[in-house]
C-alpha cells in the first residue's frame, strides 16, 4: 500500500484531524491516536452510541490505535518524544500555541526527529488577527463566503448538511502531508504544515469569488447561475414530497431532456430565470406530477443529468449497487463504514479503538516495562 511503513501520531479530536488521518490510514499508514486520560477524543461519546462509543467515532477512527498520555506530565512527554523519534507525521488540531505551551513546539519535535512532518489544523491558521479566536465549521464557512451562497429565493440561508470547512481542511492536510513526504525523500528534512479551515473552505468558493471579485458583482443567493437561477440547473419537488436534482448545463443535454419530457417548446428556456418564469413553473408542475421513484425509473436509461436527492440512510444501498461498494457499507453490527475513495486496503474492523487500547502494545514496542505502562495510567492532571 502507498503509505505502508509510515507512522502517524494523531493528537487531534472531533472531525477535521481524525478525517485527515482516516484517509492516511486508508492509504496504508499506521495511525496512533494519542489521547488524554480524561475521556480522549470528545466525539467518542456523542450519540448515537454503538458498543459504548459514538457511531461518528467508529466511522472516523476505524483501523487506528489508541494510547493515553497526559502530555502535561514530564514522563508522558518524554514517552511522546520517544514516539516522535520513530514517527513520520504528527497531526494536531489544538489552538495555535498549545503544543508550544506543552513544551512540544515544532522546534522541540524537530530536535527529536529532524524528519518529522507536523500538520496543524486550526480555524484560522497559525498567524493573523484571528489566530486565537474560537470557532466551528459554521463560523468558518460564514467567513469564507460559502454560507452566503446557500440561500434560497425567500432570502433565507441554509446550514449545509456537510461540514465543508472541516472536511476541506482535512483533505488539504492530507495533500500537504503527501507533498511533504515526497519532499522529505529528497531532502531528509521534515516540515511544518499550517492548514486554516477557513482558508480551505474559501478556496472551494472559487466560482462565486471569481464572479464577485473579477466581475465586480454581488453574489445573490438563490438567483446565481449555479445556485437556483437557471431552470435547467435546479431542484424540483416530486408528488411524494421528495426531490429530483436537475443538473443540466450543456445545451445538448437540455435538448435531449426537452425531447424526453415531450416539451420541445422549452428548447430555448434552459437559462431562463427560476424566479417565477413560465418555464420554471411548467417544469415544477411536471416534476410534481410523479413520485420520486417514478422519476428514477423514467430517467434510468436516460443520460440526462437528473438524479434523485437521497437521504443518508439510502446512500449505503446506492453505493453498494452502483459504486462497487467503495464508499459505504453496513456490517453485521449495523455500523456505518466509510471507505474513502483512495482506500487501497480491505476494511476488516468497523470499530474505532477503545481509549488506551494499545498502550501496552505500543509502549512495549518502545522497550517500556509493564510497571511504567501501569504508572502512566495514573498520571492524570
Amino acid at each position: 500500500m502507498e503509505l505502508s511503513g509510515i507512522t502517524v501520531l494523531d493528537l487531534s479530536r472531533l472531525l477535521p484531524g481524525p478525517f485527515c488521518t482516516l484517509v492516511l490510514s486508508d492509504l496504508g499508514a499506521r495511525v496512533i491516536k494519542v489521547e488524554d486520560l480524561q475521556g480522549g477524543d470528545y466525539i467518542r461519546y456523542m450519540p448515537p452510541l454503538v458498543n459504548e462509543y459514538s457511531s461518528y467515532f467508529h466511522l472516523l477512527n476505524r483501523g487506528k490505535e489508541s494510547i493515553t498520555l497526559n502530555l502535561k506530565q514530564p514522563k508522558a512527554k518524554e514517552i511522546f518524544l520517544e514516539l516522535v523519534k520513530k514517527a513520520d507525521v504528527i497531526v494536531e488540531s489544538f489552538r495555535p500555541g498549545v503544543l508550544k505551551k506543552l513544551g512540544l513546539g515544532f522546534e522541540t519535535l524537530k530536535a527529536a526527529n529532524e524528519q518529522i512532518i507536523v500538520c496543524s489544523l486550526s480555524g484560522f491558521g497559525q498567524t493573523g488577527n484571528y489566530v486565537h479566536r474560537a470557532g466551528h465549521d459554521l463560523n468558518f464557512i460564514a467567513l469564507s463566503g460559502i454560507l452566503s451562497g446557500t440561500g434560497v429565493r425567500d432570502n433565507s440561508l441554509a446550514i449545509p448538511g456537510v461540514q465543508i470547512a472541516d472536511l476541506s481542511g482535512a483533505l488539504y492536510g492530507v495533500i500537504g502531508i503527501l507533498a511533504a513526504l515526497i519532499q522529505r525523500n529528497k531532502t531528509h528534512v521534515g516540515k511544518m504544515i499550517d492548514i486554516s479551515l477557513t482558508a480551505s473552505a474559501q478556496s472551494l468558493a472559487v466560482l462565486s469569488l471569481a464572479q464577485s471579485i473579477d466581475a465586480n458583482s454581488c453574489f445573490d443567493p438563490g438567483y446565481d447561475t449555479l445556485n437556483g437561477k437557471m431552470v435547467s440547473y435546479n431542484i424540483y419537488k416530486t408528488s411524494d414530497n421528495r426531490f429530483m436534482a436537475l443538473g443540466i448545463i450543456e445545451p445538448k443535454f437540455w435538448i435531449e431532456f426537452c425531447q424526453a419530457i415531450d416539451k420541445p417548446h422549452l428548447l430555448h428556456s434552459a437559462a431562463d430565470s427560476a424566479n417565477k418564469s413560465e418555464a420554471f413553473e411548467e417544469i415544477t408542475r411536471l416534476f410534481f406530477s410523479k413520485t420520486q421513484n417514478e422519476w428514477i425509473e423514467f430517467f434510468a436509461e436516460k443520460d440526462l443529468c437528473c438524479e434523485p436527492v437521497l437521504y443518508p440512510n439510502e446512500v449505503a444501498y446506492f453505493s453498494e449497487k452502483n459504486l462497487s461498494q467503495r464508499i459505504v457499507r453496513s456490517d453485521s453490527d449495523n455500523v456505518l463504514v466509510l471507505s474513502t475513495p483512495v482506500s487501497s486496503k480491505k476494511i476488516d474492523d468497523a470499530f474505532g479503538p477503545d481509549l488506551g487500547e494499545h498502550n501496552e502494545k505500543t509502549l512495549s514496542e518502545m522497550g517500556y516495562n509493564r510497571d511504567t505502562i501501569i504508572e502512566l495510567k495514573d498520571l492524570r492532571p
